[in-house]
């Protein structure tokens, strides 16, 4: 065969490939707008089969920013108290943490995501304030 019949079907097949893809995607989205489901949403809707009611409402299931940060913050000073150079402030990123980790608790109990994150928080704040605590006494006792 010729290189330019290769390459003409090889052309062909690949923009045949990328149109057919796009009306699969297309259509798709056309059917979600037309049934007014919000393709952004992760949260499921349970519906009743017989009488198409909303059994239960749309919960927002993302992460809880504060889980996030509570667990970002708890790490870090976790890191930092092990690493013994700046054990101070780990110990105070070790608090703020905590109490970060708590309110992404708090929120993820009303139904938002991210209760595994805050309970790792949690547990590596009250790590991080420990060990604060124990190399403080140290110093204290010993020097």
């Amino acid at each position: 065969m010729n290189l330019r019949k290769i390459l003409s079907v090889f052309n062909l097949s690949t923009i045949l490939f990328i149109l057919m893809n796009f009306g699969i995607a297309r259509s798709s989205f056309a059917v979600n707008v037309k049934s007014k489901i919000d393709t952004h949403n992760i949260a499921q809707i349970k519906i009743d089969s017989a009488d198409r009611k909303i059994i239960q409402p749309v919960v927002d299931k993302s992460v809880s920013p504060w889980a996030i940060a509570g667990f970002v913050c708890s790490i870090i000073g976790l890191a930092m108290v092990l690493s013994l150079t700046m054990f101070f402030f780990g110990g105070i990123l070790g608090i703020l943490g905590t109490i970060f980790s708590a309110i992404g608790l708090k929120h993820a109990n009303k139904g938002r995501g991210g209760k595994g994150l805050s309970i790792a928080g949690l547990a590596a704040g009250i790590i991080a304030m420990l060990l604060t605590s124990i190399i403080i006494w140290y110093f204290i006792a010993f020097f």
